[in-house]
C-alpha cells in the first residue's frame, strides 16, 4: 500500500467512526489532472485544510485533518496557516493515526494543539485534564 492508498484508508475509517457517532460527513478526493498525456492527482483539501468536514445538530462543526504520528508539525502549520476564520461552533481537530489501530486527537484551542482524546478498540477516551486516559461513552466522541 502506498502512502496516498494508506492515507485514504485513514480517512475513510475516521469517517466511519464519525457516521457511527451519528455525524453527517464529507470528505475531500483528490483531483485527476491529465498534463502533457499524462494523468496525476493532488490533493483537494476542504479549504485547503481539511481533510473531512463532519455536522451533527446541536454540536460543534469538526474540521479535521488526518495523518499519521510523523507528520504532526506539518498538519499543524498548514491547519494554522487559514487564518482566524474559526467560530465558536468550529472545532478544528488533527486525528494522528498510529500503529495498532490507535488515534490521538488534537484540538486547535486559544492558538495550539492540545491532545483531548484517543480513539482505540471502538472506544473514545478523553485525556483532558491531566493525561490520564478516561473511558468516553462509545456514542460520545472526544471533544
Amino acid at each position: 500500500m502506498n502512502n496516498r492508498q494508506r492515507g485514504n484508508a485513514y480517512e475513510r475509517e475516521v469517517e466511519k467512526i464519525l457516521q457511527e457517532q451519528g455525524y453527517t460527513t464529507h470528505r475531500a478526493y483528490a483531483a485527476t489532472i491529465t498534463t502533457a498525456g499524462r494523468p496525476f492527482s493532488r490533493s483537494n483539501d476542504i479549504f485547503t485544510v481539511a481533510d473531512i468536514i463532519a455536522k451533527s445538530k446541536d454540536k460543534a462543526t469538526k474540521w479535521i485533518q488526518v495523518t499519521t504520528g510523523p507528520r504532526r508539525a506539518e498538519k499543524q502549520r498548514k491547519l494554522q496557516q487559514c487564518g482566524d476564520i474559526w467560530n465558536d461552533r468550529d472545532s478544528l481537530e488533527l486525528w494522528l493515526r498510529y500503529e495498532g489501530g490507535l488515534f490521538k486527537i488534537y484540538q486547535y484551542q486559544a492558538g495550539e494543539f492540545i491532545e483531548t482524546g484517543e480513539y482505540k478498540r471502538g472506544k473514545f477516551y478523553d485525556i483532558r485534564g491531566g493525561g490520564d486516559a478516561r473511558l468516553m461513552h462509545s456514542n460520545e466522541p472526544a471533544r
